[in-house]
């Protein structure tokens, strides 16, 4: 269609010209114009045509060269995009010969590639100044992508995916810095020496969340803990020193409650540890002057756990300064040097000292059962009393043999651990239990040489009470012989 109406606008430019010429020819023969008056004129008219003809042609073929021009620069610049952003190097589908075409289908690709690469480094520059900043805070390294060159659709997804890691590690930081600074007020607040400590956020960037800053938090928190605990050692020391002396003096319960409360008030360890501190000053000082009353309250003290611990005469006597009579503030020291050294003698052993003294009551009691065996009053009794108590000696017997036992097995792994001997009153503890059962015998040994001496036991007079029977004798007899000593038992 586009080429019969070039040919038909071609046939009317003909035409044109030549309905021209014939105006012309008709003008010139009405003027009378000779042939060569007409040649000069033609003549002129030819020189116009050619020269209007010959400068659309060279505007034309300049229009040529530019359009040529603009296909290889703009093939040129696609070719360079496409290498950037790493999309295909296609041409478009069009005939060498139409050039517009051409021009048209790369400026519109060139366009298109143009868009791609600008909203890619608008991207990148985004995403570089949140990982700028948060590699600033985070003292890590930023994502690296070359100067100048445009990311790939890759690169930026994993740009994008490290700064949402990053936002998270920053978070999780601040998070942790937040409730280590936390902490740090409260056992501030706790110790009470909160104004002699650097507090959390003076001179401290909040901003910062490198591993260095807290790193920081952690090693003051730890060492504020570990002033706690110190605090606390010290407090429970000057309390049992305190405690000690209140005892020793007699102090009104009431004033130690007044005290213990005034103390609690008290700002923090450090406030009260120094409230401790005054208090065992003023005791150290009253002390001191009564120097002979806290020291015999003091040789009580000794005596109590000296007994606690089953300690020989020979052991107490070591311990000179216990018969001393000038009573001076170097012989208190002493008593109160050795009380301190017999109750962690007493600490270290109190699970067995604790055990023998259950078996020493159970002892006893065997004993008491053992005197009343023997009475011959106990046949008096009515309402099965003696039967109760043949029972209860063989329960007690029983038990008895039961926690010599345990006690054995406890004293073992003891003296395993600790590399040394269990002793009660200078014996070990299966010696110890030994000599009771030994001294036992005896007794009944004893008793029973003298029992052979005596007269025979009459029949009981009418109306008197009953004699044990011959079962009960049986029961009594065969009691007292399953009991046996710890060392002798299979």
């Amino acid at each position: 269609m586009a080429g019969r109406r070039s040919e038909m606008l071609s046939s009317k430019v003909v035409t044109s010209v030549q309905l021209a010429l014939v105006q012309l020819a008709e003008i010139w023969d009405a003027l009378g114009f000779e042939d060569e008056s007409r040649v000069e004129r033609l003549d002129v008219v030819r020189s116009h045509t050619e020269e209007l003809l010959s400068r659309m042609i060279s505007e034309e073929e300049h229009t040529k060269e530019s359009v040529e021009q603009d296909i290889v620069t703009q093939r040129a610049e696609v070719l360079v995009l496409c290498r950037e952003l790493g999309a295909e190097e296609n041409e478009p589908d069009i005939q060498p010969d139409m050039l517009l075409q051409q021009e048209k289908a790369l400026r519109l690709r060139l366009h298109e590639l143009r868009a791609v690469k600008e909203e890619r480094l608008r991207s990148l520059r985004s995403l570089q100044g949140r990982d700028q900043a948060l590699c600033t805070q985070l003292c890590a390294t930023p994502y690296y992508v070359p100067t100048g060159a445009v990311p790939s659709e890759e690169q930026l997804r994993e740009l994008e995916e490290q700064v949402l890691a990053r936002e998270q590690e920053r978070e999780r930081r601040a998070k942790a810095c937040a409730q280590t600074s936390a902490q740090i007020r409260e056992l501030l607040q706790v110790t009470g020496e909160g104004h002699s400590e650097q507090k959390p956020g003076e001179e401290d960037n909040e901003d910062d969340l490198t591993p260095g800053r807290l790193q920081k938090l952690q090693d003051q928190l730890q060492q504020i803990r570990d002033r706690r605990e110190v605090l606390l050692g010290a407090l429970e020391g000057l309390r049992e020193q305190v405690q000690d002396l209140w005892q020793r003096f007699g102090d009104n319960e009431a004033d130690e409650h007044r005290f213990r409360n005034y103390v609690a008030s008290a700002k923090g360890l450090a406030g009260q540890l120094l409230l401790w501190e005054n208090e065992l000053d003023r005791l150290k000082k009253k002390k001191l002057a009564q120097l002979k009353e806290v020291t015999l309250k003091a040789r009580e003290e000794l005596a109590l756990y000296w007994d606690k611990c089953h300690y020989t005469p020979e052991q107490r006597a070591a311990f000179t300064p216990f018969k001393s009579t000038d009573f001076t503030e170097e012989l208190l020291s002493q008593h109160d040097q050795e009380v301190v050294r017999v109750k962690m003698d007493y600490e270290r052993c109190r699970p067995l000292l604790e055990a023998a003294a259950r078996w020493d009551n159970l002892w006893a009691r065997f004993m008491e059962l053992e005197t009343n065996a023997n009475n011959p009053n106990r046949f008096n009794n009515r309402g099965g009393a003696l039967l109760k108590e043949g029972q209860e000696r063989a329960r007690v017997t029983k038990q008895l043999s039961k926690l010599e036992e345990e006690v054995r097995r406890e004293a073992d792994v003891w003296e395993a651990q600790q590399g040394t001997s269990f002793l009660l009153n200078g014996r070990r503890l299966q010696e110890y239990v030994a000599a009771h059962w030994e001294d036992h015998k005896q007794e009944r040994e004893k008793k029973a040489n003298r029992s052979k001496g005596q007269t025979p036991l009459k029949r009981p007079a009418p109306g008197s009470a009953p004699g044990p029977s011959n079962k009960t004798r049986r029961v009594i007899a065969t009691s007292a012989k399953n009991v046996l000593p710890l060392g002798c038992h299979n």
